[in-house]
C-alpha cells in the first residue's frame, strides 16, 4: 500500500490540480474490463478516493478473456475478476460501493 501512495504522490497530482481537473466533484471512470480502471487510471482514482470521490463503472465481468480454458471457465473467471476488482479499488482507497458492474 505504501508503494501505491508514493507513486500517487510522485505523479505531481496535487489537490488544487485535481480540483481544477474535476471541479471538486467526484469522477466516473468507465472501464471495458476489470483491471483496466487500475492500469489506465490508478493514480487518478487514488487521488480522487482521497479527496472528492470516484465511481468505477465496469462494462464486462471478464468471463470471456479465456474462452477455451478448461481451468478457467467463464463463471469461475468472472468470480475471480470481481474479487480482483474489489481488491484493486480497496487498495486505491475506495470500497466496493464505488463500483458499478454492468
Amino acid at each position: 500500500m505504501a508503494n501505491i501512495r508514493q507513486t500517487v504522490d510522485a505523479s505531481g497530482l496535487t489537490a488544487s490540480s485535481l480540483q481544477t481537473l474535476n471541479h471538486a466533484a467526484p469522477i466516473a471512470v468507465i472501464a471495458p474490463h476489470p483491471d483496466d480502471e487500475s492500469l489506465g487510471c490508478g493514480a487518478l482514482l487514488a487521488a480522487c478516493f482521497a479527496t472528492t470521490g470516484a465511481t468505477v463503472i465496469c462494462m464486462t465481468d471478464g468471463r470471456r478473456s479465456h474462452p477455451q480454458s478448461r481451468l478457467w471457465p467463464g463463471h469461475r473467471l468472472a468470480h475471480l475478476r470481481q474479487r480482483e476488482l474489489v481488491d484493486a479499488i480497496n487498495t486505491l482507497g475506495g470500497n466496493e460501493s464505488d463500483i458499478r458492474q454492468l
